[in-house]
């Protein structure tokens, strides 16, 4: 995993801090870009991940669960409805800004400064990530990896969402897209025990096509086009550059 350690962890703060600050919304969580189609296109991103989330997460009103880089706080409103409490944070000042105002609106939502999670002494039963482990750099993770395994109870999930490549493919010196088996190793370093993986998006996308085709209004159609994603999701596999996955673990 050399490439992973090229990851620039000071460059990709200051890359986060910039999209939040320019966008103030979700759309500097998905494709940051600067023009009217990516914003149509993050219409759909929006939709599939937020349910490929709640799909795959198993909801319980009487557990603490932690949104490791909440961004902007855009699953705040699904998960303070499934769990008796959501604590967040984020490597990003501005996106933190933008999650605060968000977390206004429930009552059972704590956002917290990255460095004060840190020296914090919390417990939760549950923990997630959604694209956020690509931003990282195997010295960052490790650090982060150690962290979570300390504050999640026993018998405890981890769910990391996030952008695998077969063979791991490195992309600029803010994103890495690592393969299955470099999140397993580096969870197994910290006792995490591996659970399971699942597909959930593929890229290039039959249904992510669809909606690139269809005007913003279309949106009603999102139901059919999940159905199209989960479907196709591993449909000839040698056109598919990445999916969106889960990766499970389990705290013994």
């Amino acid at each position: 995993m050399e490439k992973a350690n090229q990851i620039n962890d000071e460059k990709v703060k200051e890359h986060f801090n910039k999209v939040a600050s320019y966008h103030g919304n979700d759309n500097a969580v998905l494709d940051s870009s600067l023009n009217n189609k990516s914003r149509h296109d993050n219409i759909y991103h929006h939709y599939s991940t937020l349910r490929s989330v709640k799909l795959n997460i198993e909801k319980d009103k009487n557990k603490v669960i932690l949104d490791f880089g909440c961004g902007t706080g855009r699953f705040f409103s699904f998960m303070s409805k499934s769990f008796k409490k959501l604590i967040a944070t984020d490597a990003s000042e501005e996106m933190l800004k933008i999650s605060i105002e968000r977390a206004k609106n429930y009552n059972n939502v704590e956002v917290i400064p990255y460095e004060d999670f840190f020296n914090k002494d919390i417990h939760v039963d549950v923990v997630y990530t959604f694209w956020v482990l690509a931003h990282c750099s195997d010295t960052q993770i490790k650090i982060i990896f150690k962290k979570l395994y300390k504050i999640l109870n026993n018998k405890g999930n981890l769910y990391i969402f996030e952008q695998i490549s077969k063979n791991g493919r490195y992309l600029s010196d803010v994103h890495y897209q690592r393969s299955i088996d470099d999140y397993i190793q580096l969870a197994k370093e910290f006792g995490f025990v591996f659970e399971k993986t699942k597909n959930l998006i593929r890229y290039p996308s039959y249904a992510r096509s669809i909606w690139k085709k269809l005007p913003s209004w279309c949106r009603f159609l999102m139901p059919v086009l999940y159905y199209v994603e989960k479907k196709t999701v591993n449909r000839k596999p040698e056109f598919i550059d990445y999916h969106t996955s889960l990766i499970l673990f389990r705290k013994e």
